[in-house]
């Protein structure tokens, strides 16, 4: 005959007998070995009372991942979500059992260390523009241009877009300088300097001109004497 067990809970009196298959995550076992069922019935019936009380505020997984409404708005302006990864990372919240409030949490919590990023990132920008500053003085917005020409003619694609990332290196942005310098007296070299002789006169009165030390001097020299090579080359 089947033993039955009779567990007292508040008003109502609940039995469980031994023919019931009790899942294994409920199933509370004595020293022996054999399942204690009063155990066993109470944590059951704890876990059905939480089960409830979700039910009834609503905090349970959607049907679907589909079904998740996530706000976006404490994201960074500019900052677009990719719909793919977007569907992928959600059906494995879905899979995962995650709550519409879960999945919210973290996603805000993801748009708070996207936000300090960029900010480390700007303030990594201002540190390396003062430092330039210091060293080129007046020449510095030519020298990054510069600088932009070289890496745009050497990364590659996928790295285009980031060219705001590469600009906080101060060493990087020297090496891309001189990249830029070398390739602009190239072009000097071998093309046409596109100058008018007031121009030129202009630019032979300037002390990056006569002044030896001037970053821009040799680059300026070289247009001076292409253009007067030019205009008497016959």
């Amino acid at each position: 005959m089947d033993e039955q067990v009779n567990i007292q809970t508040e008003n109502t009196e609940t039995t469980l007998d031994n023919s019931v298959s009790v899942p294994e995550k409920f199933r509370v076992t004595k020293e022996d070995g054999s399942i204690d069922y009063n155990a066993t019935m109470q944590k059951m019936l704890e876990s059905y009372t939480q089960l409830e009380k979700r039910v009834g505020t609503g905090d349970l997984p959607p049907k679907t991942e589909n079904e998740y409404k996530i706000d976006y708005t404490k994201f960074p302006e500019g900052i677009k979500i990719d719909p793919e990864r977007e569907k992928s990372f959600l059906k494995l919240c879905h899979t995962m059992g995650m709550t519409n409030k879960q999945v919210q949490g973290v996603m805000d919590r993801y748009a708070e260390l996207i936000t300090e990023g960029l900010k480390i990132q700007e303030s990594q920008r201002k540190s390396t523009e003062e430092t330039l500053r210091n060293e080129w003085g007046d020449n510095f917005d030519t020298n990054i241009r510069l600088a932009q020409k070289a890496f745009l003619a050497y990364a590659d694609e996928q790295d285009k877009a980031n060219i705001d990332q590469f600009g906080n290196n101060p060493a990087l942005l020297r090496i891309l300088f001189k990249i830029g310098k070398d390739m602009e007296e190239d072009v000097f070299v071998k093309g046409d300097t596109g100058l008018s002789s007031d121009s030129i006169e202009s630019l032979m009165r300037s002390e990056q001109y006569w002044n030896e030390k001037h970053p821009e001097h040799k680059v300026t020299v070289q247009k001076v004497k292409e253009f007067y090579k030019k205009k008497y080359a016959t």
